[in-house]
């Protein structure tokens, strides 16, 4: 979910997903933000490791390009809070020109408990809900 405290009044996303050599790019806007699925596939899931997915990644890329020169105009000046600190639970997120950091307290980490069955059990839960998300992606994969 998008925090329009954090990243203003977003009305209009495009974003993509990558598993492995897997990739599938989307759309969203502010209509779809309450629906339970509110990203909208532009794309199949593309296999990079077939030439064809290649150069179909490559042609979705050009065209989001030439979508972004069209509507430069339209976009604020800046998309996100440049040098702002930000506590999210435990962590803080700051923004920076080159990238995002985040910083966390090794102590606030879930699987550095010293109990070793709750890390086993944190990270058994971790990759059964993994499980549950990328379902979806693996019935596609196979139609293909």
């Amino acid at each position: 979910m998008i925090n329009p405290v954090v990243s203003g009044d977003v009305n209009f996303m495009i974003c993509y997903t990558v598993n492995g050599r897997r990739i599938r790019f989307y759309a969203t806007d502010s209509s779809q933000r309450k629906s339970p699925t509110p990203f909208l596939p532009l794309t199949d899931e593309l296999d990079i490791t077939s030439f064809l997915r290649r150069f179909k990644v490559l042609q979705t890329v050009i065209n989001i390009a030439r979508i972004m020169v069209t509507i430069k105009d339209d976009l604020p000046a800046v998309t996100y809070p440049l040098g702002k600190r930000m506590k999210s639970g435990h962590s803080e997120i700051t923004c920076n020109f080159d990238g995002v950091m985040k910083k966390l307290l090794v102590a606030h980490l879930p699987y550095c408990d010293p109990d070793v069955e709750f890390r086993v059990k944190f990270l058994c839960d971790m990759y059964k809900h993994a499980k549950v998300i990328a379902a979806p992606f693996r019935s596609e994969a196979t139609r293909d």
